[in-house]
């Protein structure tokens, strides 16, 4: 995202990657924490995407929102490798809630263990696979 924005990796680039590394794989971790903790109680898949939302979501918003707000005012500041930073941090931050909450549910519906959802009946056909020799 970087590179298409200004097409430059400086320090401010490094700096911001890993800070933000561990700052997004937490909200993911908190998500997919949630997720599977609610997976074997509500056999509905929209009543357990519902769900895990109505516990994640405040907590996640509050934190992203806190931390974009106090990585903006790097922006506010004269030297330019930290106003780089900050916007690049809180883009990233804004990149991955967005991510957060809209591709990892769908993600953990499709990667969803089949024996989980009790709520649908419909079963996979088995290949009939005949080896002859």
């Amino acid at each position: 995202m970087w590179g298409l924005l200004d097409g430059r990796m400086g320090l401010e680039l490094i700096a911001a990657a890993c800070a933000t590394i561990g700052i997004i794989i937490d909200n993911t971790i908190y998500f997919i924490y949630t997720f599977k903790k609610l997976e074997n109680v509500y056999s509905d898949t929209r009543e357990l995407v519902r769900k895990v939302f109505d516990e994640t979501l405040m907590p996640m918003m509050t934190t992203n929102v806190i931390l974009m707000v106090g990585f903006s005012i790097l922006m506010l500041g004269d030297f330019v490798a930290n106003a780089r930073m900050g916007f690049m941090t809180m883009m990233t931050i804004l990149a991955a809630i967005i991510a957060d909450l809209l591709l990892l549910p769908a993600l953990m519906l499709l990667l969803r263990s089949p024996s989980v959802s009790v709520g649908h009946t419909a079963k996979l056909a088995k290949p009939d696979l005949k080896l002859e020799g």
